[in-house]
């Protein structure tokens, strides 16, 4: 977001419509999963950041998710809040 931001700053554009599906709007990703696979999706972002550092970020997040999993209930909460 910070990236798509920056890109609409530097090239003055307009924030547009809210994306909308039907009659509801597109949300924002809900966990970590579904943030990177989001990422990838993005050709913009990933045009931005480069193919190398797209596939390392994604890595290690995923690295991080599954590492996530093996923690105790509130410690997992608390790490996927930060």
């Amino acid at each position: 977001m910070v990236a798509a931001g920056l890109d609409g700053i530097r090239n003055k554009l307009e924030p547009g419509p809210m994306d909308v599906v039907g009659d509801r709007a597109i949300l924002l990703p809900m966990n970590l999963t579904e943030a990177v696979e989001a990422f990838e999706a993005d050709s913009q972002l990933n045009s931005m950041f480069g193919e190398e550092f797209t596939r390392w970020f994604c890595q290690m997040k995923r690295q991080t998710d599954c590492k996530l999993d093996s923690f105790e209930e509130e410690k997992k909460k608390y790490w996927k809040l930060i």
